[in-house]
């Protein structure tokens, strides 16, 4: 979306629904970026926009220091930041975040002892909101080599400037897929400056988990919409309300959503050796 589609979007939303919504910044930016990053930033506090899902320290750091933009903007800091310990959450907290995605690497158990450290060690009434994937795309990997047109040639020289179509689950995240020995495929998506971004295999799907997962001391669940139509994303929320419906009801429920073929877990149950 371009920042006039955001601004055209939240124009007709109360000052309360408009708060619910975040801008993700781009995962890459580099130091000739500032200046038309500084440039959106405005355009977002124009519109309204009062949180930012920050991707990396140097964009932290850039919101934090400006005079324009500190104050402005309530910040979280998103997986990319890596938070894997109770002290790298504390850090980033008190730097000035309000919200902390906990590393996608972490099981359930190590989740709940980051959190459970972390309340012990900050006894403060300021207490961020932790925050997980539980549904979507992983991503891996991002890379600036030219992976496609080195591999392809000329045939994938357009491939970053086409308008891809995700309107079915069997459609990939593009028209490639890196295939490794054991015959798993890799979704590959390229964005705008044709950076490759190399997705798992399967799809997170960890909606049985809400409720052990809200135990542990996560409050918000992410839903990530990259490759999904519409459709699937509204089917998605719908399956994840019920979900936190039942266990902000106190109902737990072992149903396991995920077939094993299409879906996966990630690391909440084995963790990383």
């Amino acid at each position: 979306m371009s920042v006039s589609d955001i601004a055209a979007a939240v124009s007709e939303l109360s000052p309360k629904e408009i708060e619910k919504i975040w801008f993700k910044t781009p995962f890459v930016i580099k130091e000739e970026d500032f200046t038309a990053l500084a440039q959106l930033f405005r355009l977002l506090k124009e519109a309204g926009i009062s949180g930012i899902l920050v991707s990396n320290i140097g964009v932290f750091e850039f919101l934090l220091s400006n005079p324009d933009f500190c104050g402005s903007f309530k910040l979280a800091a998103d997986f990319s930041f890596n938070i894997f310990n109770s002290d790298a959450a504390a850090l980033i907290v008190e730097s000035g975040a309000c919200a902390v995605a906990i590393s996608q690497e972490l099981s359930i158990s190590d989740i709940s002892s980051l959190i459970q450290h972390y309340g012990l060690k900050n006894k403060t009434d300021s207490v961020p909101e932790f925050e997980c994937m539980i549904y979507g795309r992983q991503r891996l990997m991002v890379t600036e080599h030219p992976l496609l047109e080195s591999i392809l040639g000329e045939r994938a020289a357009d491939s970053c400037e086409s308008d891809f179509s995700f309107d079915s689950p069997s459609v990939p995240l593009s028209r490639f897929i890196l295939k490794d020995s054991k015959n798993y495929m890799f979704p590959i998506l390229e964005d705008s400056k044709c950076r490759n971004f190399i997705f798992n295999s399967k799809e997170l799907n960890a909606f049985d988990l809400i409720y052990r997962l809200h135990r542990s001391g996560i409050s918000v669940f992410r839903i990530d919409g990259i490759g999904y139509s519409s459709e699937e994303i509204a089917d998605a929320i719908s399956k994840c309300k019920c979900k936190i419906s039942d266990t902000l009801s106190g109902a737990s429920s072992d149903e396991n959503l995920n077939d094993g073929n299409r879906f996966t877990k990630g690391n909440f149950i084995r963790g990383v050796d």
